[in-house]
């Protein structure tokens, strides 16, 4: 995993897909760099799995030049590796990062400028969930035609994520999870118990950000 060279890493921010994603979607990431920034990833994951299919990972590498390494994950190997260099990215500086899926592959625009693609090794519809980890302050992931899921820092200075203001609600109890922007709910029957979760996978207060075994389940 990426890490950073201060005292501590950034806790990798996760949210799920429980649809899978299609063409014609895109996912933009709002984020901003530390100013000792080594190097972050984007993964879109195909299982909860430490070592689950990965359709797309963004590798970012920051030095002179700037690198983006992107790749895939199948079956435990990983794929033909496309290198870009003079990435328009900066220490200390907010980005946007927008990942646009079509037919044939994907699109990945910084800052408003097309900046690479890839094709599809892994049909797109088999993502399940998006880790972000590594040196970057992840302040909104948006995916189109869905709501604005924020991220705070957690007070008292540090850079661990203390809420996402996102929660996997369900419309009923059981029924699959949707993303959705909405209040503390009500106290409800606790979800059935799931499998333990990855260590390095950051947990709160409502549950595992990974497998979506959150507390509240109405």
């Amino acid at each position: 995993m990426a890490q950073r060279s201060g005292d501590h890493k950034r806790k990798p921010y996760c949210t799920d897909f429980p649809e899978g994603l299609a063409a014609g979607q895109q996912l933009k990431i709002e984020a901003s760099l530390p100013t000792d920034c080594i190097s972050f990833m984007v993964n879109f994951l195909c299982g909860k799995e430490e070592k689950a299919n990965s359709a797309l990972l963004l590798l970012f590498k920051l030095g002179d030049p700037n690198m983006l390494i992107l790749n895939n994950v199948l079956d435990k190997t990983f794929g033909k590796e496309e290198k870009y260099s003079n990435v328009p990215i900066a220490k200390g500086q907010n980005f946007d990062l927008i990942v646009i899926i079509e037919k044939e592959g994907y699109k990945v625009s910084i800052n408003g400028e097309e900046f690479c693609q890839r094709k599809h090794y892994i049909p797109v519809e088999q993502v399940r969930f998006l880790q972000v980890e590594g040196d970057v302050d992840v302040e909104a992931i948006k995916l189109a035609g869905e709501k604005e899921n924020k991220v705070e820092e957690k007070e008292g200075g540090t850079d661990e994520i203390q809420s996402r203001k996102m929660y996997a609600c369900k419309m009923n109890f059981g029924s699959a999870s949707i993303m959705a922007v909405c209040p503390p709910c009500p106290p409800c029957p606790p979800c059935p118990p799931c499998p333990p979760c990855p260590p390095w996978y950051y947990y709160n207060a409502r549950g595992c950000c990974r497998c979506g075994c959150y507390i509240c389940c109405c």
